[in-house]
């Protein structure tokens, strides 16, 4: 017959035994979750974030803090408060010194709106605009995520060649839902996302001497770094704020870098 002792011994041993395995499970646990193998961490060369709960500070933590003009908060946000945008004069004003010089980036926000509005395409800067900057004139530095007729647009400056590429999607996003987009530009190269998946569209390139349209792609060429001008959300910054959108935008993002798929996707669940 064994011993009370030897009974104690033998459960002490087993409890030794296990502690490790247990102080491991422990430590997987309580391992933050942008730091576990495998899983996207969005704070990676964050430069910007405004989540438009009350204000439009940065929660970054880079004191990129932006200035609301006219937009306001309200409580039907995407995630919390959003900022709302009257179509006219409302406005975000990014400071600049948070994406000058920017050539491999990623914009990212969502918005929700009921704007149809259709410029002639030959007039695409002046489509309302969800985030934009502009310093005027063919292939300058600018850049605008935009709704045409609808649907989602945007165009980007190419200074080497004098030329404007612009994209149109066919897909309407002007039915009161929430939307995100996400820009990544990757020097020579820009993709865009809509709800989480690359996005086609028609892409075309406009200079002075007309346009030229480069068929439906995902991909198209970019390829100078964003101006010294500031960002506007809400409006295109061109000489002040013009194109205004109407409706609801929250939880803008900026990277210095471009996002994977696999990251955009996150952002998007």
């Amino acid at each position: 017959m064994k011993s009370r002792t030897d009974r104690t011994d033998r459960t002490d041993r087993t409890r030794q035994r296990g502690f490790p395995l247990a102080l491991s499970v422990l430590s997987v646990l309580l391992v933050p979750p942008f730091a576990r193998a495998g899983e996207p961490d969005l704070k990676k060369d964050l430069v910007a974030h405004y989540p438009f709960d009350k204000d439009a500070s940065d929660a970054s933590g880079n004191g990129h803090d932006a200035t609301a003009r006219g937009a306001r908060p309200v409580a039907a946000g995407r995630i919390g408060e959003a900022f709302a945008f009257n179509g006219t004069s409302d406005h975000v004003v990014v400071p600049p010194k948070a994406t000058t010089g920017l050539t491999w980036f990623t914009l990212a926000l969502w918005f929700r709106t009921t704007q149809v509005a259709a410029s002639p395409r030959s007039r695409f800067w002046s489509n309302p605009t969800l985030i934009g900057a502009s310093t005027g004139g063919w292939g300058s530095n600018d850049l605008a995520l935009m709704l045409e007729n609808g649907c989602l647009a945007y165009f980007h400056g190419l200074q080497a060649e004098g030329t404007d590429t612009t994209w149109w999607s066919s897909q309407r996003v002007a039915d009161d839902k929430w939307h995100h987009v996400a820009l990544v530009c990757e020097g020579q190269r820009v993709r865009l996302y809509l709800d989480g998946k690359l996005a086609r569209g028609e892409v075309v390139r406009y200079s002075e001497n007309g346009q030229e349209s480069l068929g439906e792609q995902a991909q198209t060429a970019a390829g100078n770094a964003l101006g010294p001008a500031a960002l506007f959300i809400g409006a295109n910054n061109e000489g002040g704020a013009n194109y205004g959108f109407k409706g609801l935008i929250d939880d803008v993002r900026i990277w210095n870098r471009a996002l994977s798929a696999d990251e955009v996707a996150d952002l998007s669940p």
